[in-house]
């Protein structure tokens, strides 16, 4: 079991979560850099609190990806420009 200070998780469940998500984001962004830089940029920049959403709530992979994009939204062309 693994404490994330919101209660005990499993920690296989935790790591096969990450690993999901890790994966479903990268061939994302791959997918979007190859076709154009600017939707890799703009996937990269929706999912990359992806890690942090899984841990906080709990969720699945999907969910967890789908509140990355609505929690970066806001931020979009900042956090471009910090990862640029």
């Amino acid at each position: 079991m693994v404490l994330t200070g919101l209660g005990l998780r499993d920690g296989n469940a935790v790591l096969a979560a990450f690993f999901g998500i890790n994966l479903l984001a990268g061939l994302g962004i791959i997918l979007g850099m190859i076709l154009l830089i600017v939707p890799g940029l703009i996937l990269a920049a929706r999912w990359s609190a992806a890690n942090a959403a899984l841990l906080a709530e709990g969720d699945g992979v999907n969910a967890a990806l789908g509140r990355s994009w609505h929690m970066t939204g806001p931020s979009l062309w900042p956090i471009i420009g910090v990862q640029l």
